[in-house]
């Protein structure tokens, strides 16, 4: 028993209820650090190579050995002659006398010190992760919690352990992603949680998080560790970024509105021309005697008339110019397509530009922000316009909309100019990059931003007979597809 006990790296025990006395085999004498000539040490002897900290731990052990359970587990540091440390695992039972008093405790002892090194380590390391790190169980119950885990969610690492890990994630939500796919399947590899995660703290305040669960599998358990990331710097960053790309978007559509102010003004000087006419004329019909009452009529419908059409176009501009929130909703880009043509009316009147519009009938609706589209689609009208500055043949802007497997619409805007040199089909879409002498050479770099975050693309391409077409790619709402 004593071969085989040294062939495992084992030592035997044994310990004298009455005397306090030990006996150790030659195995066992050298792992706590006593010459093998030494195999019965009395109590004082090792208690004194037992580390401080640990004396309270051992006699806990034997005492619930002697008086209870009959079973004798404890770990403890044992401080060796040169100095070091070496920590010692000791298992065994209490063998009791006929008449039912504890005579000894025996049992095994071995060497757990690398163990415990490895463990250190991995708790440092555990420790030093930027990310909060935790491990629970098949049940969900945290073994390990690191220091990240305290700061993110305000609780100590002990009022962690054993706990639910559902107390700081969302509710089901490692039932869902973890249990079934791990715990049951024995699946393997990082799982992500996709969308917008928000743990608790422990002052009940939401905090979003970025988590990825790894499955672990050690001694025949199941554990899950979970790397949670604290994202809220983050998304104050992103809102940050957001709200300068809608400043500058802002700033792009009042210089291009200031590009075409004359037709503008143009646009409103009509209705408020005809408003004056018709005002003069009703009055003068109401001086005639007897005066002309239907004529005073038609002239009041036409001003009613021109009231409408002067506050449409004030409507229109006001809405490209206002300096608010995004706001997203569903959207039909045929509309939003007729409306930008109409602003630009008296515009394309004086370029002497025609409209072609080819509008598909039967477009899904889209998700996004009627603003920043009309953004988009002024720039690339007004571009198109520019392109065919100095062409001396018939000037045709035209403009289609067609729906791609009723996933996506695609809004086309072709011109008969010069076209865009092909190792610039893709470098005009950067900041500062520009073929006009005017501007501020950020209007395609702007609307590039504005489709990507409208999880679309915007591309161009030169025509096989004269001129470019630029096209933007955006994908239905999908709530549309689900009715």
């Amino acid at each position: 028993m004593t071969l085989a006990a040294e062939a495992a790296g084992l030592g035997l025990w044994n310990w004298d209820v009455e005397s306090d006395d030990f006996w150790f085999t030659s195995q066992s004498s050298g792992l706590p650090g006593f010459s093998s000539a030494n195999k019965h040490i009395g109590r004082e002897h090792v208690i004194t190579h037992i580390h401080p900290d640990d004396l309270e731990v051992v006699r806990k052990a034997r005492e619930t050995a002697v008086n209870g359970t009959g079973v004798f587990f404890s770990e403890f540091r044992l401080l060796r002659p040169n100095g070091g440390l070496r920590w010692l695992k000791a298992k065994g039972e209490v063998k009791y006398e006929q008449d039912g008093v504890a005579k000894c405790l025996h049992g095994v002892i071995y060497d757990v010190t690398e163990q415990r090194q490895a463990e250190e380590r991995f708790r440092l390391v555990v420790d030093g992760a930027r990310t909060a790190m935790i491990m629970a169980d098949a049940n969900g119950n945290i073994t390990l919690a690191n220091l990240q885990a305290e700061k993110v969610f305000g609780y100590n690492r002990e009022e962690l352990l054993g706990h639910s890990i559902d107390m700081l994630l969302p509710k089901g939500i490692y039932a869902s992603s973890v249990r079934m796919r791990v715990v049951e399947s024995h699946s393997a590899g990082l799982m992500g949680v996709a969308g917008d995660v928000f743990g608790r703290r422990k002052d009940g305040a939401p905090v979003p998080l970025e988590i990825g669960f790894t499955p672990l599998w050690m001694s025949g358990d199941t554990f899950v560790l979970a790397s949670i990331a604290d994202i809220s710097e983050r998304l104050r960053s992103e809102q940050e970024i957001a709200l300068q790309r809608d400043e500058v978007a802002h700033l792009a559509r009042v210089a291009i509105l200031g590009e075409i102010s004359g037709s503008l003004a143009h646009e409103l000087n009509q209705p408020l021309t005809s408003i004056l006419s018709n005002a003069q004329a009703a009055l003068r019909f109401l001086g005639r005697s007897p005066p002309n009452i239907d004529e005073v009529r038609d002239s009041l419908i036409q001003i009613v008339d021109s009231d409408k059409r002067a506050s449409e176009v004030i409507r229109r501009l006001r809405a490209m110019l206002r300096k608010e929130k995004v706001d997203y909703q569903r959207l039909e880009l045929n509309s939003i397509v007729r409306e930008v043509v109409r602003l630009l009316d008296s515009d394309l009147l004086n370029r002497k530009i025609s409209v072609v519009l080819e509008l598909c009938s039967s477009l899904p609706p889209i998700y996004g922000d009627r603003v920043q589209l009309q953004q988009v689609l002024l720039n690339l009208i007004v571009n198109g316009c520019d392109a065919m500055r100095d062409i001396k043949a018939e000037r045709v802007l035209r403009i289609s909309t067609k729906s791609l497997d009723d996933s996506s619409i695609t809004v086309s805007v072709r011109d008969l100019g010069h076209g865009v040199p092909a190792d610039d089909l893709e470098r005009i879409f950067m900041p500062f990059v520009t073929s006009k002498p005017e501007g501020i050479a950020l209007g395609l770099a702007i609307c590039a931003t504005i489709i990507w975050t409208h999880r679309g693309k915007l591309w161009a391409t030169n025509n096989q007979e004269s001129g470019a077409t630029f096209h933007f790619q955006l994908p239905v709402d999908i709530t549309h597809n689900t009715r």
